[in-house]
């Protein structure tokens, strides 16, 4: 059930893909005024808070189930209020969500709820600093939840029962207290894959994640096309 597509970065702008569509919400633009997370000159999808994100759109793709890895870089300018990295869900909705969180004392948070709580795993606090890249992975594996940053294992829970989210991605965005959570910040080679890529601490990647044909699920990243 593994799924592929890839989404690119043009030099026009964001986005241009193949494979799904994602859909600029608020302000939303390629930016390459910081360099990437390797030192380089690619840009970065920058995203100015609430009311602006990038949105697949209705597909059963999207799904979470018991089985996969969500990670990629990020980049947080501000730790004033909570700010969404990734979720699959409604917009608007508390029920039925799986999403990454950076919370105001810097702690991130993987979260997954249906009809109640599956699964929290929050890390402890300052493990999120602003003005810097870090490589974050949240892993899905049956019964177990964890949390990666910068490839050390941040936080862990375990999990009861299957995600019931609605299948909407949403990047640089998230849900609390019935507030929506925009990122005031960058996101940089994102991916989705139908498989628990880690379960203990590893090296973070030196240059883009590798593209491994029928493995893994591009969300984006920022090659120009």
């Amino acid at each position: 059930n593994d799924l592929v597509f890839a989404s690119r970065l043009s030099g026009s702008g964001f986005p241009t893909l193949t494979g799904h569509t994602l859909t600029a919400t608020g302000d939303v633009t390629a930016s390459s005024a910081i360099p990437d997370p390797f030192g380089g000159a690619s840009a970065s999808a920058l995203f100015t808070g609430a009311g602006s994100r990038l949105s697949t759109g209705i597909s059963e793709d999207f799904l979470p189930g018991t089985l996969y890895t969500i990670r990629g870089w990020a980049y947080v300018d501000s730790l004033s209020v909570t700010t969404g990295i990734v979720f699959i869900g409604t917009i608007g909705s508390g029920a039925d969500r799986t999403q990454i969180v950076v919370l105001t004392d810097g702690s991130i948070n993987f979260y997954s709820q249906g009809a109640s709580q599956v699964f929290s795993a929050t890390s402890a606090a300052g493990v999120i600093t602003t003005g810097n890249w870090f490589f974050f992975e949240a892993v899905r594996d049956g019964i177990e939840a964890f949390l990666f940053v910068n490839g050390t294992q941040v936080a862990y829970s375990l999990a009861s029962g299957t995600e019931t989210t609605g299948s909407n991605l949403h990047l640089g965005y998230g849900t609390t207290s019935g507030t929506d959570r925009g990122l005031t910040g960058r996101l940089f080679d994102v991916q989705f894959s139908r498989r628990a890529e880690h379960r203990e601490a590893y090296s973070v990647p030196t240059a883009l994640l590798p593209f491994d044909g029928d493995k893994v699920a591009w969300i984006y990243d920022s090659v120009t096309a």
